[in-house]
Protein backbone atom coordinates (compact mmCIF):
# COMPACT_ATOMS: atom_id res chain seq x y z
CA UNK A 1 0.00 0.00 0.00
CA UNK A 2 1.41 3.73 -0.66
CA UNK A 3 2.67 5.39 2.33
CA UNK A 4 0.03 8.51 0.99
CA UNK A 5 -2.97 6.29 1.34
CA UNK A 6 -2.01 4.69 4.15
CA UNK A 7 -1.31 7.82 5.35
CA UNK A 8 -4.86 9.07 4.84
CA UNK A 9 -6.16 6.14 5.77
CA UNK A 10 -4.95 6.53 9.09
CA UNK A 11 -6.30 10.11 9.02
CA UNK A 12 -9.74 9.24 8.94
CA UNK A 13 -9.82 6.55 10.53
CA UNK A 14 -8.73 9.53 13.29
CA UNK A 15 -12.07 11.08 12.72
CA UNK A 16 -13.77 7.87 13.62
CA UNK A 17 -12.19 7.66 17.24
CA UNK A 18 -14.75 7.51 20.64
CA UNK A 19 -13.76 6.56 23.98
CA UNK A 20 -14.32 2.71 23.16
CA UNK A 21 -11.66 2.78 19.83
CA UNK A 22 -9.08 5.35 20.82
CA UNK A 23 -6.25 2.58 21.30
CA UNK A 24 -7.21 0.70 18.26
CA UNK A 25 -5.77 3.77 16.07
CA UNK A 26 -2.66 3.14 17.57
CA UNK A 27 -2.89 -0.44 16.26
CA UNK A 28 -4.40 0.60 12.95
CA UNK A 29 -1.35 2.83 12.05
CA UNK A 30 1.52 -0.03 12.93
CA UNK A 31 -0.53 -2.11 10.64
CA UNK A 32 -1.85 0.11 7.73
CA UNK A 33 1.39 0.14 6.21
CA UNK A 34 1.94 -3.66 5.43
CA UNK A 35 0.60 -5.73 2.72
CA UNK A 36 -3.47 -6.50 3.40
CA UNK A 37 -3.24 -9.43 5.69
CA UNK A 38 -6.22 -11.14 7.71
CA UNK A 39 -4.79 -8.82 10.76
CA UNK A 40 -5.37 -5.75 8.67
CA UNK A 41 -8.61 -6.47 7.85
CA UNK A 42 -10.07 -7.19 10.99
CA UNK A 43 -8.54 -4.19 12.44
CA UNK A 44 -10.15 -1.58 9.50
CA UNK A 45 -13.21 -3.15 10.08
CA UNK A 46 -13.16 -2.28 13.96
CA UNK A 47 -11.88 1.51 13.02
CA UNK A 48 -15.29 1.24 10.22
CA UNK A 49 -17.67 0.19 13.31
CA UNK A 50 -16.45 3.29 14.99
CA UNK A 51 -18.81 5.93 14.33
CA UNK A 52 -17.38 8.97 12.01
CA UNK A 53 -18.44 12.06 14.03
CA UNK A 54 -18.16 13.76 17.43
CA UNK A 55 -20.27 11.92 20.21
CA UNK A 56 -21.43 12.64 23.72
CA UNK A 57 -21.79 9.65 26.11
CA UNK A 58 -23.45 9.62 29.29
CA UNK A 59 -21.52 7.32 32.09
CA UNK A 60 -21.80 5.92 34.95
CA UNK A 61 -19.24 3.81 36.73
CA UNK A 62 -19.17 1.75 39.84
CA UNK A 63 -15.99 1.69 41.70
CA UNK A 64 -15.31 -1.53 44.39
CA UNK A 65 -12.23 -3.73 45.77
CA UNK A 66 -11.28 -6.37 43.73
CA UNK A 67 -12.34 -9.79 44.57
CA UNK A 68 -14.57 -8.27 46.90
CA UNK A 69 -14.08 -7.08 50.46
CA UNK A 70 -15.50 -4.78 52.74
CA UNK A 71 -16.93 -1.49 51.82
CA UNK A 72 -19.78 0.09 49.33
CA UNK A 73 -18.83 0.78 45.65
CA UNK A 74 -18.15 4.21 44.41
CA UNK A 75 -20.55 5.34 42.25
CA UNK A 76 -20.02 8.06 39.45
CA UNK A 77 -22.58 9.59 37.02
CA UNK A 78 -19.94 11.71 34.30
CA UNK A 79 -20.52 13.16 30.31
CA UNK A 80 -17.92 11.99 28.13
CA UNK A 81 -17.68 14.39 25.43
CA UNK A 82 -15.13 12.88 22.06
CA UNK A 83 -13.90 14.55 19.28
CA UNK A 84 -11.35 14.68 16.77
CA UNK A 85 -9.36 17.99 16.13
CA UNK A 86 -7.02 18.19 13.36
CA UNK A 87 -6.64 14.49 13.32
CA UNK A 88 -6.18 13.98 17.17
CA UNK A 89 -8.42 12.77 19.57
CA UNK A 90 -9.95 15.08 22.42
CA UNK A 91 -11.62 13.84 24.99
CA UNK A 92 -13.27 15.75 28.12
CA UNK A 93 -15.41 14.35 31.44
CA UNK A 94 -17.10 16.32 33.35
CA UNK A 95 -18.63 14.87 36.56
CA UNK A 96 -22.95 14.75 37.45
CA UNK A 97 -23.48 12.85 40.47
CA UNK A 98 -22.35 12.87 43.43
CA UNK A 99 -22.81 16.07 44.97
CA UNK A 100 -19.35 16.16 46.28
CA UNK A 101 -17.40 15.48 42.94
CA UNK A 102 -19.98 17.72 41.00
CA UNK A 103 -18.68 20.24 38.40
CA UNK A 104 -15.10 17.90 38.47
CA UNK A 105 -13.89 17.35 35.01
CA UNK A 106 -10.86 16.32 33.12
CA UNK A 107 -9.64 17.07 29.95
CA UNK A 108 -7.67 14.86 27.32
CA UNK A 109 -5.54 16.24 24.45
CA UNK A 110 -3.45 14.11 22.18
CA UNK A 111 -0.61 15.60 20.77
CA UNK A 112 1.05 15.01 17.12
CA UNK A 113 3.93 13.82 18.53
CA UNK A 114 1.99 11.39 20.02
CA UNK A 115 2.10 12.36 23.26
CA UNK A 116 -1.07 13.65 24.89
CA UNK A 117 -1.76 16.67 27.82
CA UNK A 118 -4.38 16.04 30.69
CA UNK A 119 -5.59 18.52 32.55
CA UNK A 120 -7.96 18.47 35.49
CA UNK A 121 -10.07 20.89 37.18
CA UNK A 122 -11.11 20.85 41.06
CA UNK A 123 -14.43 23.01 41.90
CA UNK A 124 -13.92 23.54 45.57
CA UNK A 125 -10.80 25.14 44.60
CA UNK A 126 -11.67 26.62 41.70
CA UNK A 127 -8.47 26.35 39.48
CA UNK A 128 -7.02 23.92 36.95
CA UNK A 129 -3.84 22.16 36.49
CA UNK A 130 -2.13 19.88 34.42
CA UNK A 131 -1.39 16.69 35.28
CA UNK A 132 1.90 15.51 35.13
CA UNK A 133 4.83 14.05 36.65
CA UNK A 134 4.04 11.85 39.74
CA UNK A 135 0.74 12.71 39.31
CA UNK A 136 0.23 10.72 36.14
CA UNK A 137 0.10 7.30 38.14
CA UNK A 138 -2.93 8.81 39.96
CA UNK A 139 -6.53 7.71 38.81
CA UNK A 140 -9.17 9.04 37.41
CA UNK A 141 -12.14 9.51 39.80
CA UNK A 142 -10.84 7.40 42.21
CA UNK A 143 -11.55 4.65 39.81
CA UNK A 144 -9.72 1.52 38.25
CA UNK A 145 -8.10 3.57 35.60
CA UNK A 146 -5.25 5.40 35.43
CA UNK A 147 -3.61 8.60 33.61
CA UNK A 148 -0.71 6.25 32.69
CA UNK A 149 -3.59 4.27 31.16
CA UNK A 150 -4.39 7.04 28.77
CA UNK A 151 -0.88 8.22 27.94
CA UNK A 152 1.37 5.22 28.02
CA UNK A 153 -0.96 2.35 26.58
CA UNK A 154 -1.54 5.38 23.18
CA UNK A 155 1.94 5.40 23.19
CA UNK A 156 2.61 1.87 23.14
CA UNK A 157 -0.18 0.95 20.20
CA UNK A 158 1.48 4.14 18.13
CA UNK A 159 5.00 2.65 18.17
CA UNK A 160 4.60 -0.84 18.19
CA UNK A 161 4.49 -3.95 16.19
CA UNK A 162 0.95 -6.16 16.33
CA UNK A 163 0.76 -9.56 15.06
CA UNK A 164 -2.86 -11.77 15.16
CA UNK A 165 -2.41 -14.72 17.06
CA UNK A 166 -3.24 -18.35 15.64
CA UNK A 167 -6.71 -19.65 16.79
CA UNK A 168 -6.29 -22.41 19.00
CA UNK A 169 -8.15 -25.46 19.84
CA UNK A 170 -11.98 -24.74 21.57
CA UNK A 171 -11.10 -20.70 20.55
CA UNK A 172 -15.03 -19.37 19.52
CA UNK A 173 -14.59 -18.56 15.83
CA UNK A 174 -15.51 -15.37 16.14
CA UNK A 175 -12.72 -14.08 18.08
CA UNK A 176 -9.08 -13.25 17.37
CA UNK A 177 -6.54 -12.44 19.25
CA UNK A 178 -3.89 -9.86 18.80
CA UNK A 179 -0.61 -9.42 20.57
CA UNK A 180 1.06 -5.95 20.60
CA UNK A 181 4.42 -5.58 21.57
CA UNK A 182 6.46 -2.28 21.86
CA UNK A 183 9.96 -1.91 19.35
CA UNK A 184 12.93 -3.22 21.65
CA UNK A 185 14.93 -0.42 23.60
CA UNK A 186 11.31 1.74 23.55
CA UNK A 187 10.79 4.53 26.43
CA UNK A 188 7.70 2.91 27.47
CA UNK A 189 6.65 0.49 31.05
CA UNK A 190 4.00 -1.32 29.06
CA UNK A 191 5.82 -5.06 27.82
CA UNK A 192 2.49 -6.22 25.96
CA UNK A 193 -1.10 -5.54 24.99
CA UNK A 194 -2.98 -8.32 24.27
CA UNK A 195 -6.66 -7.07 22.63
CA UNK A 196 -9.73 -9.66 21.57
CA UNK A 197 -12.05 -8.85 18.91
CA UNK A 198 -15.36 -9.84 17.94
CA UNK A 199 -15.09 -10.59 14.26
CA UNK A 200 -18.60 -10.44 13.90
CA UNK A 201 -19.49 -7.16 15.09
CA UNK A 202 -15.70 -5.57 14.37
CA UNK A 203 -15.38 -4.42 18.28
CA UNK A 204 -12.86 -4.99 21.07
CA UNK A 205 -14.40 -7.22 23.71
CA UNK A 206 -11.20 -7.67 25.78
CA UNK A 207 -7.74 -6.42 26.49
CA UNK A 208 -4.96 -7.16 28.55
CA UNK A 209 -1.92 -4.94 29.72
CA UNK A 210 1.43 -6.17 30.94
CA UNK A 211 3.93 -4.27 32.67
CA UNK A 212 7.82 -3.88 32.25
CA UNK A 213 8.23 -7.57 34.29
CA UNK A 214 5.48 -9.18 32.45
CA UNK A 215 3.29 -8.71 35.38
CA UNK A 216 -1.00 -7.92 34.64
CA UNK A 217 -1.58 -4.29 34.83
CA UNK A 218 -5.28 -3.99 33.60
CA UNK A 219 -7.72 -6.10 32.38
CA UNK A 220 -10.70 -4.86 30.40
CA UNK A 221 -13.75 -7.46 29.77
CA UNK A 222 -16.93 -6.55 27.80
CA UNK A 223 -19.71 -8.92 28.83
CA UNK A 224 -20.96 -11.72 25.86
CA UNK A 225 -24.45 -9.63 26.50
CA UNK A 226 -23.30 -5.98 26.62
CA UNK A 227 -22.79 -5.18 23.05
CA UNK A 228 -25.08 -2.77 21.44
CA UNK A 229 -25.92 -1.15 18.07
CA UNK A 230 -26.75 2.25 17.76
CA UNK A 231 -29.74 3.99 15.27
CA UNK A 232 -26.89 3.69 12.30
CA UNK A 233 -25.68 0.17 12.54
CA UNK A 234 -22.19 0.90 14.86
CA UNK A 235 -21.38 -1.67 17.68
CA UNK A 236 -20.56 -0.41 20.48
CA UNK A 237 -19.73 -1.70 24.31
CA UNK A 238 -23.09 -0.46 26.79
CA UNK A 239 -21.03 -2.37 29.37
CA UNK A 240 -16.68 -2.47 30.56
CA UNK A 241 -15.32 -3.85 33.50
CA UNK A 242 -11.84 -2.17 33.94
CA UNK A 243 -9.67 -4.59 36.83
CA UNK A 244 -6.46 -3.15 38.02
CA UNK A 245 -4.62 -5.57 40.36
CA UNK A 246 -1.86 -2.68 41.36
CA UNK A 247 -4.14 -0.70 43.40
CA UNK A 248 -6.92 -3.79 43.91
CA UNK A 249 -9.76 -1.70 42.45
CA UNK A 250 -12.47 -2.88 39.64
CA UNK A 251 -14.37 -0.59 37.88
CA UNK A 252 -17.80 -1.45 36.16
CA UNK A 253 -18.79 1.05 33.63
CA UNK A 254 -21.85 1.38 31.76
CA UNK A 255 -22.36 4.08 29.07
CA UNK A 256 -26.53 4.96 29.39
CA UNK A 257 -27.09 6.86 26.30
CA UNK A 258 -24.77 8.14 23.72
CA UNK A 259 -25.38 11.03 20.85
CA UNK A 260 -23.19 11.22 17.82
CA UNK A 261 -22.81 14.48 15.52
CA UNK A 262 -24.17 16.69 18.18
CA UNK A 263 -22.65 19.65 17.71
CA UNK A 264 -20.10 20.03 20.55
CA UNK A 265 -19.15 23.25 22.06
CA UNK A 266 -15.32 23.95 21.08
CA UNK A 267 -15.17 25.33 24.56
CA UNK A 268 -15.47 22.01 26.04
CA UNK A 269 -11.71 20.71 24.95
CA UNK A 270 -9.74 23.89 25.68
CA UNK A 271 -7.86 24.23 28.66
CA UNK A 272 -9.43 27.53 29.92
CA UNK A 273 -13.09 26.56 29.40
CA UNK A 274 -13.72 22.59 29.35
CA UNK A 275 -14.95 22.31 33.19
CA UNK A 276 -17.98 25.11 32.24
CA UNK A 277 -21.68 23.21 33.37
CA UNK A 278 -23.17 23.44 29.48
Amino acid sequence: MPAAEAAGGLRRARLRAGVAGAYLLGVLGAAVAQPPTESQRILECVVDNLPDAARLESVSVSTAALGGGEGTPREIELDIAVRSHEGNLQARALVRAPEDLRGTAYLYRARRDGGADIYHHAPDLGRTRRIAGADSAGTVFDTAVTFSDLTEGMRTLRSSSVSLRPQRAGDPENVREFVVLPPPGADLQLSRIELRVRTDACAVVGARVYGAGRELLREATVPPDALRRDADGHWYPARVRVANPEIELVSEITVGRFAVDTGLSGRWFESESFHHME
